[in-house]
């Protein structure tokens, strides 16, 4: 039938089994009813917002209180929606999680806390520096306050992990505490892997003779091996 003679009314058009070879991909993620007096006011409210809305302060309109108490555009709501439905999608979603809990441990070990500070968290990231451990939680969190102005850290057991200024990286690192000879991470590396004359990679393999404390050296992921900085899972070898 040409298809300028199929008629339709927009309702009966069949979508899905979009894979190759057969399936549903499940795609898009968020799907909307076609806009009829029986449409839930929120996604009227979406229809109009798209329609007539100049995006203005932030995409998708004015911020508003929502269901669950929080402040953010309908449309970052729908974002978050979307996103953690691809977060469940298997492969690509559960693929996605684990790219970035790899890409996550990369991190340099520094002076943060490690995950066992923060209670209620699985012992499996107990002895990881927060820098190196990535939940996705903490992306739905962003998602969902996106042009509010709030900020949500990327990495970490929890989205809001830094509520206190002496648990930040910044405030560790100048702290007196982190700053001297055994304990700052660049004076430890000068200790054990530059020579006298200014040469790299020492030939010191023990940390006794510089007076470093070895628990300092494993929690920054140091190596003790000759003509290697650091070794630790995930980290620069």
């Amino acid at each position: 039938m040409p298809l300028i003679l199929f008629k339709t009314n927009l309702k009966s058009l069949k979508y899905g089994d979009d894979q190759p070879g057969g399936g549903n991909s499940g795609q898009p993620y968020v799907q909307f009813p076609i806009e009829s007096p029986s449409t839930p006011n929120v996604i009227e409210n979406y229809y109009r917002t798209n329609r007539n809305g100049s995006d203005f302060p932030i995409r998708g309109g004015a911020i508003s209180q929502l269901i669950t108490g929080n402040f953010a555009a309908l449309s970052a709501t729908i974002d978050r929606e979307r996103i953690q439905k691809f977060f469940k999608d298997a492969p690509r979603g559960t693929v996605f999680i684990q790219k970035q809990i790899g890409l996550q441990l990369t991190n340099p070990r520094t002076q943060v806390p490690n995950s066992l500070t923060f209670a209620g968290f699985s012992l499996g990231n107990a002895v990881l520096p927060v820098t190196q451990v990535y939940n996705p939680l903490n992306t739905l969190a962003q998602v969902q306050v996106q042009g509010t102005g709030l900020h949500f850290n990327r990495h970490g057991v929890a989205p809001n992990i830094y509520e206190s200024e002496k648990q930040t990286y910044e405030y560790l690192a100048g702290a007196p505490q982190y700053n001297q000879p055994g304990t700052n991470r660049l004076l430890v590396l000068q200790a054990l892997k530059l020579t006298g004359t200014g040469g790299f990679m020492s030939n010191r393999t023990t940390t006794l003779d510089a007076g470093i404390d070895p628990q300092v050296v494993e929690r920054y992921g140091i190596s003790m091996i000759q003509n290697q900085l650091f070794n630790y899972p995930g980290g620069p070898g």
